[in-house]
C-alpha cells in the first residue's frame, strides 16, 4: 500500500517550471503536452470557487512524501486553460489525525 501511496504521489507532479510557462488560452492538447501521467488521487479539500462550467484538475509541485505540498489547480473550459491558482501547503487545512 505504502509503496501504491509513492507512486501515485510521484505521478502527479506538475513540474513548477512547467506549470509557470502556462499560459491562459491554450488548448488542453497544448498544456497536456506537461501534465504529469495522473491527477492528484487526493486534492485539497479547500474550497475555491471553480469558475463557472469548469472542469478543474489538480496537481502535485513536488514529490515529497508525507508532507503538504502546494497543489496546482487547472481549470478549462471548453477545451482551454482559463485558470490557474496554487494553493500554497501553509494555506491548507491540518489534517486531524484523531
Amino acid at each position: 500500500m505504502l509503496g501504491y501511496y509513492a507512486y501515485l504521489c510521484t505521478s502527479s507532479v506538475l513540474a513548477p517550471r512547467h506549470y509557470e510557462r502556462l499560459r491562459l488560452g491554450s488548448t488542453a492538447p497544448e498544456v497536456r503536452t506537461v501534465l504529469p501521467d495522473h491527477e492528484m488521487s487526493d486534492p485539497p479539500s479547500e474550497s475555491l470557487p471553480e469558475p463557472d462550467g469548469a472542469e478543474c484538475r489538480y496537481y502535485r509541485a513536488s514529490g515529497a512524501l508525507f508532507v503538504r505540498v502546494d497543489v496546482y489547480r487547472l481549470c478549462f473550459v471548453a477545451g482551454g486553460l482559463m485558470d490557474k491558482h496554487v494553493i500554497t501547503a501553509e494555506s491548507r487545512a491540518p489534517v486531524d489525525r484523531d
